[in-house]
């Protein structure tokens, strides 16, 4: 038998997916995927109740398949990467700290216990002519 705490519903033009979800560190949820109505990076916030902390569309006209990842950052906010390897910081808020275009790496994004950041992907992806599958590893404290 299903029991079902609650159910929230965002409206959207067309698909609006999560790829990616965490717990935040209030015991809400935090998820990112694509928004379609704009064919942008989305991200939403949700409290334990489902209710909307906050969401963004982050319009940028060179993704079409939105966010597929998100992580903690240790010293807040979090880590996302996008379909076409756009690495981005935001505040726990959604404000953005930092994007930086990478290659060869679009699917997923930790940080380690010594705060450098990992990303890997890429391969074959619809609309483009794929690529080597990557592991790229960054020393925030660093990037320009």
């Amino acid at each position: 038998m299903k029991h079902q705490i609650w159910k929230k519903k965002t409206q959207s033009i067309g698909d609006a997916l999560l790829y990616s979800m965490l717990e935040t560190t209030n015991g809400g949820y935090i998820a990112a995927g694509l928004c379609n109505s704009w064919r942008s990076n989305y991200i939403v916030e949700r409290n334990n109740n489902g209710n909307i902390v906050w969401e963004s569309c982050f319009i940028d006209s060179t993704s079409r398949y939105g966010y597929n990842d998100i992580s903690h950052a240790k010293n807040g906010g979090y880590y996302l990467i996008d379909d076409v390897s756009y690495l981005t910081k935001i505040t726990p808020t959604g404000d953005v700290l930092f994007s930086l275009k990478l290659e060869d790496v679009n699917q997923s994004v930790i940080e380690c216990d010594n705060g450098d950041v990992v990303v890997g992907g890429y391969g074959f992806r619809e609309g483009n002519t794929g690529g080597p599958i990557s592991l790229l590893r960054l020393d925030p404290e660093n990037i320009e």
